[in-house]
C-alpha cells in the first residue's frame, strides 16, 4: 500500500434553513417581484487527513462554517427574469497561528452569487432560454457532492475541486439551452470566462446534452465536451514573471523537460470529455408510491476525461511527479 495515500474523515453536524420567500404585492398582473432568503450553518471535524500545501498532516481538526444569503428575483410576462443575489459567510482559518489575528478569529466574506438576466421563449414542444450574467449551473440532477467535475476540475495541470454539500458550478458568461421533443431532449450551449481555475478570466466553450429517453424517467443520460481556456486573454509568447503571461517557472511551475532535455510550458487549455447515466427502476411507482424517496433504488453515474494530451513528467521538483 502506498504510504503516502491519506485517509480523510468529515465527520459533521450539519444544519440548515429553510429558503423563504416572500412575494411583493404589485399593481401590475404582468409583472411578480419576490425576495427569497436561506441561512446554514455546519461544524465538523477532520479526524484524518492531508495537509494544506507545507503543512503537514492532519488529526482531529474542527471546523466551523456559517452562512447567508438572500437575492431579489423580478419577473416580467413569465419571459424576462431579472435576478441578483449577494451571499455572506463566516468562515475559520487554518491552522491559527499565535502571530497572525486574523487566523484566531472568525473572517467575514461577502460575494455576488447568482445575478443573471434570463429571457425565454416558449412553444408547445420546444423552449428556448438565453441566460447572461452570473449563474448556477448543475447537469447532473443525481449527485449530491461528488460529480458535475466537467465545470469543477482544471485541465492542466489536472485537479478537481468539491465543495461540501454545492454539487453544482458558478459560471460567468452567456448560456443558450433548447429544450424539444417535449421537453425529454435538452442541450446548453456555454462560453464562459474562467473564475475558478488558473489563469483566470479566459473563456471556454462548452456544450452539454440530457435526454430522459422516451420521457419515461427510467434510463436518463447525457454528455458533454468543454474546452478548457479556449479563448486565452494572455500572450503566451511572453517570458516568464510578466504580468500579461500565464507561464511561471519552479517546481511547481507550467513548464516541463522535453526528451531532448530542454524546458518547455505547457498549455493551460485543454479538451474535458463527460458521460453520464442514470437509471431509476422505480419511476412508474415513485409517484404515486410515498414509501420511497426522491432517490431510493436509482442507479447512476459519471465518467470525466480530463485532457486528452498527455506531458512529460516534469521532474523539476527533485521527484518524479505524475504526468500531465
Amino acid at each position: 500500500m502506498n504510504k503516502q495515500l491519506q485517509l480523510f474523515f468529515f465527520l459533521t453536524l450539519f444544519l440548515t434553513g429553510s429558503t423563504q420567500a416572500v412575494e411583493i404585492i404589485t399593481k401590475r398582473d404582468d409583472l411578480s417581484l419576490s425576495i427569497n432568503g436561506r441561512g446554514e450553518f455546519y461544524c465538523g471535524q477532520v479526524v484524518r487527513g492531508t495537509g494544506i500545501e507545507s503543512s503537514g498532516p492532519v488529526k482531529f481538526l474542527w471546523n466551523d462554517n456559517a452562512f447567508a444569503g438572500i437575492s431579489f428575483q423580478g419577473l416580467y410576462k413569465n419571459k424576462l427574469k431579472l435576478v441578483l443575489g449577494i451571499n455572506a459567510e463566516m468562515k475559520f482559518s487554518w491552522p491559527m497561528e499565535m502571530t497572525l489575528s486574523q487566523t484566531k478569529t472568525a473572517q467575514p466574506i461577502v460575494y455576488i452569487d447568482e445575478s443573471y438576466g434570463n429571457y425565454n421563449v416558449k412553444g408547445d414542444l420546444n423552449r428556448l432560454d438565453v441566460t447572461a450574467g452570473y449563474f448556477l449551473y448543475k447537469y447532473n440532477p443525481d449527485v449530491r457532492n461528488l460529480g458535475e467535475y466537467l465545470f469543477r476540475s482544471a485541465t492542466y495541470p489536472a485537479y478537481i475541486i468539491t465543495a461540501f454539500d454545492f454539487p453544482m458550478a458558478r459560471l460567468l458568461g452567456l448560456k443558450i439551452s433548447h429544450s424539444f421533443l417535449d421537453m425529454c431532449l435538452t442541450q446548453d450551449l456555454i462560453l464562459s470566462s474562467e473564475t475558478v481555475f488558473y489563469p483566470a478570466m479566459d473563456w471556454s466553450l462548452s456544450y452539454i446534452v440530457n435526454y430522459n429517453i422516451a420521457n419515461l424517467g427510467l434510463v436518463n443520460v447525457g454528455a458533454g465536451i468543454s474546452l478548457a481556456h479556449l479563448i486565452s486573454v494572455y500572450d503566451y509568447t511572453e517570458t516568464t514573471g510578466s504580468a500579461t503571461s500565464p507561464k511561471f517557472s519552479g517546481a511547481q511551475g507550467n513548464q516541463y523537460l522535453t526528451p531532448s532535455g530542454d524546458t518547455a510550458f505547457y498549455t493551460f487549455k485543454g479538451s474535458k470529455l463527460m458521460v453520464r447515466a442514470s437509471i431509476d427502476p422505480l419511476a412508474f411507482v415513485r409517484e404515486n408510491n410515498s414509501f420511497f424517496g426522491e432517490s431510493d433504488l436509482k442507479l447512476y453515474g459519471e465518467l470525466l476525461v480530463i485532457g486528452l494530451k498527455s506531458y512529460p513528467d516534469t521532474t523539476l521538483s527533485g521527484k518524479p511527479n505524475p504526468s500531465y
